[in-house]
């Protein structure tokens, strides 16, 4: 880091497997590099990322999952006269960690010291939705990968966390079966261009990873000023084999039923309220607005 560079790591120490734990076992050694704040409960994270621009730390670091990265930029956004001059960083230690896939950041944490010591900063886009009643969700709220309606929202929604405490990302794959044998609502997807495309699952991309290693949105880069979707037109059950296959072969753009849209900005609506979720946190319902901020976000990369 520089020597102008004051900056404090916001860690996530529930965080699912040993690296959180050896994180905070040499915590003196990350200490060098800068302060060490610990969440205690959901939200934590935005409101020390909030307190930390406002003591002056000029680089935060998000320590822990998607779910940490995802509280901590909306902690950075909160005051909007401040994060032009605010750098994020990632620490990956949770279980998935797509952003930091998306970034390529190292799987050891030696490795990724280096890269925070080497401090090489990049520009990305900065996605946000914006949620038409205020009630179902904060009015604004940024995302650095990844966001969702339908199935994927619903099954987020229907988590026992009991089971994804003992199973972790089955946890999903068992509630997603529950909900798929429901009769899914249709959610109209409509791009800033004016074309529209209906379907019962709709997911959307800064980045071209989803779910860990699974490439769905292959044109999509973190700086090309655009965001990305997959509109499914009709989910069952009966195609989850077929669609599980297309996931790991990273084909499911290529699918008939699926449709692969590319825009600054997307419009979802649905003929009832449906959870949409960004990182895999439920953050609000349709109808929402998806578009890409004029505002860049600083990163910190290999």
């Amino acid at each position: 880091m520089t020597h102008s560079s004051k900056t404090c790591f916001i860690v996530n120490p529930s965080a699912k497997g040993d690296r959180a734990r050896s994180f905070l076992l040499s915590r003196q050694v990350w200490h060098s590099i800068g302060e060490i704040l610990e969440t205690r409960a959901p939200g934590d994270g935005e409101r020390l990322a909030a307190q930390a621009v406002q003591n002056g730390y000029t680089t935060i670091i998000a320590a822990g999952g998607d779910g940490t990265v995802l509280e901590v930029l909306n902690g950075i956004m909160r005051d909007s006269s401040y994060p032009e001059r605010v750098r994020l960083g990632v620490l990956p230690l949770g279980t998935v960690n797509v952003f930091a896939k998306e970034l390529r950041m190292p799987v050891s944490l030696e490795s990724c010291r280096e890269v925070f010591i080497r401090s090489k900063t990049k520009e990305l886009d900065l996605p946000f939705v914006r949620f038409d009643h205020e009630h179902r969700g904060k009015s604004r709220r940024y995302f650095a990968q990844l966001g969702g309606a339908g199935l994927d929202a619903l099954a987020i929604q229907a988590v026992d966390w009991e089971l994804k405490k003992l199973f972790g990302p089955l946890a999903y794959v068992w509630a997603g079966l529950k909900v798929i044998c429901r009769e899914l609502p249709f959610i109209q997807c409509r791009t800033g261009e004016g074309r529209q495309v209906n379907g019962t699952m709709v997911l959307i991309g800064n980045g071209s990873f989803y779910g860990g290693r699974f490439r769905v949105f292959p044109n999509a880069s973190l700086t090309d000023g655009l965001l990305h979707a997959l509109v499914f037109h009709r989910l069952h059950w009966s195609r989850l084999p077929a669609l599980g296959m297309a996931l790991c072969l990273n084909r499911l753009h290529l699918r008939h039923d699926v449709t692969y849209l590319q825009s600054t900005r997307f419009d979802l609506s649905a003929s009832r309220p449906i959870p949409f979720e960004l990182e895999g946190d439920v953050v609000g319902c349709l109808p929402a607005q998806i578009e890409v901020s004029q505002t860049k976000l600083p990163v910190i990369v290999p």
